[in-house]
């Protein structure tokens, strides 16, 4: 009976001892694994994504998720040759791709977090804040991976995905404000050296955000909108988006807009702080007049301040992404 009793608490023993271990590896040590409200971290290539068929296969899916209709053509067949499995296992190895959920006004927000593997010295971060609204324009991992030149040279980037119930500049500008905060707290990032980046919706999220951080290093805004309402005068079907993202529109329409656009307001922007516009000639989502009716703006002000305006470039600076990258690479090394 006694050695029965012994061989049930050695085998009771061995279990919970290698559940325990299993549990202990299972948690993955993220730079985020200490950081208060930073809920969960993993690996972008955790899961389903860990092998390349897997990967394209779960990209594929967010590509439809996030862009609808302007994915309908996209394949698994057309990912393969965008992203192949050497890319695949170059940015597997070289990478730290971390996706993250944090919280902020007691709403669970995603981002991610992207830097060289193996890093421990302090870098200067990018915080980049994407375009569209609720589910339509999030940063698929790809796009994240896509941002690879910045890190090759030596930045940290970090970005949010916004609450999935947006207020199109409105609560939202609260998942920019606490995402800086936690980046901040990671121990690759040089804290004193935060610049930030905004394309379309996200140059408007870029200069609301700059205007409570004044000690930003350096914004860079690629096809923002500066003025909601004139905006409205080019591109009227933007309206539906105002109403259905923004509370209050209808009663406060004037005053909501003003607050969502910076050429109402660029005098209260950081006088030093150096800003990068870039936008393309041919853009029919946000036209070009936004970015040149700021840079007016910021040079009757006296602002620091650069307009680049591609001829033929289109919403999202497509092919004109090598020059793009080169452009903003030498904005934030002369500004870091």
């Amino acid at each position: 009976m006694m050695k029965t009793t012994l061989m049930n608490s050695l085998i009771i023993g061995a279990i919970t001892s290698a559940a325990f271990s299993t549990n202990v590896q299972a948690k993955q040590v993220t730079p985020f694994t200490e950081i208060s409200n930073v809920v969960s971290s993993e690996s972008c290539f955790d899961g389903d994504r860990d092998s390349h068929e897997g990967f394209i296969t779960y990209s594929l899916n967010q590509f439809k998720t996030f862009f609808g209709r302007k994915a309908q053509r996209l394949t698994e067949s057309v990912l393969h040759k965008r992203f192949t499995k050497k890319k695949y296992e170059q940015a597997k190895t070289l990478y730290d791709c971390i996706l993250i959920t944090y919280k902020v006004d007691d709403v669970l927000v995603d981002g991610f977090y992207l830097n060289k593997k193996g890093v421990t010295k302090q870098q200067p971060l990018l915080i980049h804040n994407r375009g569209g609204n609720g589910l339509f324009g999030r940063s698929p991992i790809i796009s994240i991976l896509s941002k690879k030149n910045i890190i090759d040279a030596g930045f940290v980037v970090m970005g949010s995905q916004y609450r999935d119930n947006d207020e199109f500049g409105g609560s939202d500008i609260n998942d920019v404000l606490t995402l800086v905060e936690i980046g901040k707290q990671v121990s690759t990032v040089n804290s004193e050296s935060v610049s930030m980046m905004g394309a379309s919706r996200g140059g408007m999220m870029t200069y609301m955000a700059a205007r409570k951080l004044p000690e930003l290093k350096s914004l860079i805004i690629l096809a923002g909108a500066t003025d909601l309402a004139r905006g409205l005068t080019i591109r009227p079907e933007m309206a539906q988006v105002h109403q259905a993202r923004i509370p209050n529109y209808e009663t406060s329409k004037e005053a909501l807009l003003k607050e969502r656009s910076v050429i109402h307001w660029a005098e209260e922007l950081n006088p030093k702080t150096p800003i990068l516009l870039l936008h393309g000639g041919k853009d029919i989502a946000v036209h070009v007049s936004h970015a040149q009716e700021i840079a007016k703006k910021l040079k009757s002000l006296n602002r620091p301040h650069e307009l680049v305006i591609y001829p033929n470039g289109d919403h999202g600076l497509r092919k004109n992404k090598a020059s793009v990258d080169e452009k903003i690479i030498a904005w934030l090394k002369l500004n870091a």
